[in-house]
């Protein structure tokens, strides 16, 4: 090998340690955000398996709501019909009282009269009446009292529309507070779809961004890969390089044992003359005989 062909290698190989270096500096970023963005696709794949569990709840509590109105709603309904029931059954029954009062010629109500009843009794008891007066009111008594039995039919009617009055105040009540029921129940339904509509865009736009995250990595693996492919071609072609300079290295040293041993030779043989001829051997010419020796 040539001086300039040995010169052309080592040059080589200091451009190839060169991008060895710049390719090993290139691979460590590369894997840096190789790693950033597994990372982050990582995170991102826990945060929709987060809100998968959380919109399963929503959904386990909205399925609960439904169930709560669907029977507030039975309730409301049952209430409401039981009402109107109720209503029919008074009108049914204010009719028959109505036709009662005119077919007996009762304009008073009964209730009325026996309260009339028991103010006269109170007053005889403890007012200071006359004895005219007391006998009068006696009678008024009589005559109010045989009015009040002759209207006892009137009054099972009244006793009775007072019942289911009751009885339509109380239902009526329940209904109210079943509706009232609902409606909070409906507006609690409202804000848990709320919460599903918009923990379903959220898993939707975190899928999304996972799966762009989960791209970006894929190219920077990508280019990891390529990148390795590389320095492993640089770290090759250096092995050769170093290899052929190493053997050209060796070559040199080989010529130069050579050249040396044949200079010992002649110079051996020099000082072989001298012996001959009897000439005055130098240091240098002992030290060369003992190492031809």
């Amino acid at each position: 090998m040539d001086s300039q062909e040995k010169n052309e290698l080592i040059q080589k190989s200091k451009e190839l340690r060169q991008e060895i270096s710049n390719l090993k500096s290139e691979l460590n970023a590369l894997n840096e955000q190789k790693e950033s963005w597994f990372k982050k696709k990582e995170d991102l794949h826990k945060n929709v398996f987060s809100l998968i569990e959380n919109i399963r709840n929503i959904k386990k509590t909205k399925d609960t709501f439904n169930k709560q109105v669907y029977e507030e709603k039975a309730k409301r309904d049952k209430y409401n019909n039981e009402v109107q029931k109720l209503v029919s059954e008074i009108k049914k029954l204010n009719k028959e009282k109505q036709d009662f009062f005119q077919k007996h010629g009762i304009k008073t109500d009964p209730a009325r009269i026996k309260e009339t009843i028991g103010r006269l009794e109170r007053s005889i008891e403890t007012d200071a009446l006359s004895f005219d007066k007391e006998k009068k009111v006696m009678e008024q008594i009589k005559k109010l009292k045989r009015t009040y039995e002759d209207s006892a039919e009137a009054n099972k009617l009244i006793e009775k529309i007072g019942e289911i009055s009751k009885k339509i105040d109380d239902t009526r009540k329940k209904a109210d507070e079943s509706h009232k029921r609902l409606m909070e129940l409906s507006k609690e339904n409202k804000e848990g779809y709320a919460d599903f509509i918009n923990t379903s865009k959220e898993i939707n736009e975190t899928k999304g961004n996972q799966e762009q995250a989960y791209g970006t990595f894929m190219d920077f693996k990508k280019k990891f890969s390529d990148t390795n492919a590389k320095l492993k071609e640089k770290l090759l072609a250096l092995h050769e390089t170093q290899d052929k300079l190493d053997e050209a290295r060796k070559e040199v040293q080989r010529e130069q044992r050579a050249e040396q041993q044949k200079l010992l030779e002649e110079k051996t043989k020099q000082v072989e003359e001298k012996l001959k001829t009897k000439k005055r051997l130098t240091t240098e010419d002992l030290i060369i005989l003992q190492g031809g020796r």
